[in-house]
């Protein structure tokens, strides 16, 4: 299952990336147009095992946000094998992804960490990183 429902201005919607390199493989591939952002995708897959009745996620994740993943995982009581993989970053992410790593769990111990996902779900929304 791929979830995301990011679409960048001048790109297409960033799931139909994955969805072409499975066609090309020939690889079954379920996707969802859900979360705008790491949380909010991790929940949404998260609810749709619990429906299935799926234990445990297998979560294949860039290299760069595995400690991210792992931390949400670990918050919201996500029951998931991460395996990290390569991949080039989008260059305007990388700064973003290293600072997100240490700043999710400190913008969750005072308390804004909903008020940034909200932030970020608008940008989203517009078309903006």
């Amino acid at each position: 299952i791929v979830v995301s429902a990011t679409k960048l201005k001048g790109c297409k919607p960033a799931i139909e990336y994955y969805a072409d390199v499975a066609s090309k493989f020939e690889l079954p591939l379920r996707t969802l147009s859900l979360g705008y952002e790491t949380i909010g995708q991790l929940r949404a897959v998260w609810a749709i095992a619990q429906e299935e009745k799926v234990d445990l996620l297998v979560l294949v994740v860039t290299d760069r946000h595995v400690k991210r993943v792992r931390w949400i995982c670990k918050r919201e009581g996500i029951k998931a094998e991460i395996v990290a993989c390569g991949g080039i970053p989008n260059p305007a992410e990388v700064r973003t992804d290293f600072i997100l790593q240490y700043a999710y769990p400190i913008m969750d111990a005072i308390g804004i960490l909903d008020w940034f996902i909200n932030m970020t779900v608008q940008r989203r929304l517009r078309g903006k990183l």
